[in-house]
């Protein structure tokens, strides 16, 4: 069965039938709604290539969500773009032999770019694509810890190729409980490079509360040196 119509051109003629028994609905549903014939749930979504209002069933609903996804991942810049999208989803189609998750293409762009960063030692990029691959596997449910804490040593190693920055102060005032205890905690970057106090592992705040593990909030704040003024020029030269 199609998607229906919530919202006819005309006004006056706005209407909407049960996905499933096709029953007429006295009102068009603004949102998940029990049909009071079938008694089955009626979903509401847009759709996003004509940005319609429509009553889909559960199964419907969850294909456009994956549109919408999809459409979401291919437009990101920090992936690539669409043109790169869809040439992994083909590489990944042909090894896997079946039409690859968006989660799947996603990874697979970001294992691209972390591989790019390296050759570079963009420690700076690296920390932004592990926090991405951290975010999805939170997200989705996954452990993350290894990731997160990849993102935070790479953060690290960019700081220690920057001669300005020396010392790092961890900021954690909005964490739980666990990570409070570490906020305004100092350490040179060699420090915190070998204790690798964050993420802090027994962290308690999650996004996804069916993930294993937690996503920890807290973050290294740079300490410019004494010698150094803010603009990262040496106060020697002047």
């Amino acid at each position: 069965m199609g998607f229906l119509r919530i919202f006819s051109k005309s006004k006056d003629k706005r209407k909407a039938e049960c996905p499933y028994c096709s029953s007429a609905l006295e009102k068009p549903p603004a949102r998940k709604t029990k049909c009071p014939h079938c008694g089955k749930y009626i979903f509401v979504r847009t759709h996003p290539k004509n940005r319609e209002r429509v009553v889909v069933t559960e199964e419907q609903a969850a294909a456009i969500d994956n549109e919408w996804l999809v459409q979401q991942t291919a437009s990101d810049p920090s992936l690539g773009g669409e043109e790169e999208f869809y040439q992994e989803k083909e590489i990944l189609q042909k090894r896997f032999g079946k039409v690859p998750s968006v989660s799947d293409i996603k990874w697979g762009l970001l294992n691209k770019r972390a591989g790019e960063a390296m050759k570079k030692s963009d420690f700076s990029a690296l920390s932004g694509i592990y926090f991405q691959m951290a975010l999805q596997k939170h997200e989705e449910g996954k452990d993350c810890h290894m990731e997160q804490a990849q993102a935070q040593k790479m953060q690290l190693m960019a700081l220690k190729q920057n001669d300005v920055v020396g010392r790092v102060e961890i900021f954690s005032k909005d964490g739980c409980e666990e990570c409070q205890k570490l906020n305004g905690k100092k350490f040179s970057v060699e420090e915190a490079l070998k204790y690798n106090p964050l993420p802090v592992i027994h962290c308690t705040h999650k996004l996804n509360k069916n993930a294993p593990s937690s996503w920890c909030r807290c973050t290294y704040l740079p300490i410019v040196s004494d010698d150094v003024d803010l603009k990262g020029a040496w106060l020697g030269d002047k």
